[in-house]
């Protein structure tokens, strides 16, 4: 055999252990699987690289989407003074990865509750500075998040986002009041 054919050989060889190495570190890993400790390291940006967010990589039973809520101060607008805020204002992405950023995780390596809660915190009060900058004219006093929970359907994403299906949890995150 050819030198440049041996070397072509152990180089794909190599890259061909990397590439299965990496898949089994990621199923092994504690975030994926829950089990403890890996048995096959791998870093953080490695496995962040890898590790794609399919449409099926996950089984769940149920569709979730988050709003942003302002209070205006004035019951007369939207419902009690809490106006629907265009969420696309302060996350431009599309919808799943605005909700990905929304609920500040990753579906693999959740924060605890009080990081989550610090996250939303800082949102809310990012969001309420930026609104109350550009539109002065018509300040907000508070920014809550809602969440939409409702039963999965082969239907379609909203084909079970009923009143009766879904339930609806609220947070305030932000105030200046």
């Amino acid at each position: 055999m050819k030198p440049l054919s041996c070397l072509m050989r152990l180089g794909l060889s190599i890259l061909t252990a990397a590439f299965i190495y990496i898949n089994c570190a990621v199923i092994d890993q504690p975030m994926t699987t829950r089990w403890g400790t890996p048995k096959l390291p791998i870093s953080n940006s490695l496995y962040d690289a890898w590790l794609i967010f399919g449409v099926f990589s996950y089984y769940e039973t149920n569709n979730h989407e988050l709003m942003l809520w302002g209070y205006t101060g004035d019951p007369s607008v939207g419902t009690k003074g809490w106006k629907r805020m265009p969420q696309v204002d302060y996350f431009p992405f599309s919808l799943g990865e605005r909700d990905g950023r929304l609920w500040a995780s990753k579906h693999y390596r959740l924060l605890d509750r009080n990081q989550h809660w610090r996250a939303w915190l800082w949102y809310g009060d990012q969001i309420l500075a930026r609104h109350n900058r550009l539109q002065p004219e018509a300040p907000l006093y508070r920014i809550g998040i809602e969440s939409w929970t409702w039963p999965r359907s082969p239907q379609g994403f909203y084909a079970l986002m009923t009143p009766t299906n879904t339930q609806y949890q609220f947070w305030v995150v932000a105030t200046n009041r």
